[in-house]
């Protein structure tokens, strides 16, 4: 469970560097493959669409693969980050 609180924060972490809000976001794909080790990239990914599930990450554009956070839980994304306790 704690690797998977960590993939989440890594990978909110890095969507926040990059000011996915709005109008602004990044392929899947694009994500996964920046910052992440390869032998990882699988993890990665699960994490992703668990984030997508439980709503603090959103699409963009399907087709396209596109993603975005998700700015009515800016507020549990950061306590993510923060390391704090999460709005699960």
């Amino acid at each position: 469970m704690k690797d998977n609180i960590d993939f989440e924060k890594s990978v909110l972490k890095a969507m926040v560097a990059r000011d996915l809000w709005g109008s602004n976001w990044m392929k899947i794909d694009t994500i996964v493959r920046s910052g992440f080790p390869s032998h990882l990239r699988g993890e990665v990914k699960k994490t992703i669409h668990n984030l997508l599930r439980k709503g603090y990450i959103i699409w963009y554009d399907r087709s396209r693969k596109g993603i975005q956070l998700d700015k009515n839980y800016l507020e549990g994304i950061f306590k993510i980050i923060e390391n704090k306790e999460a709005m699960y």
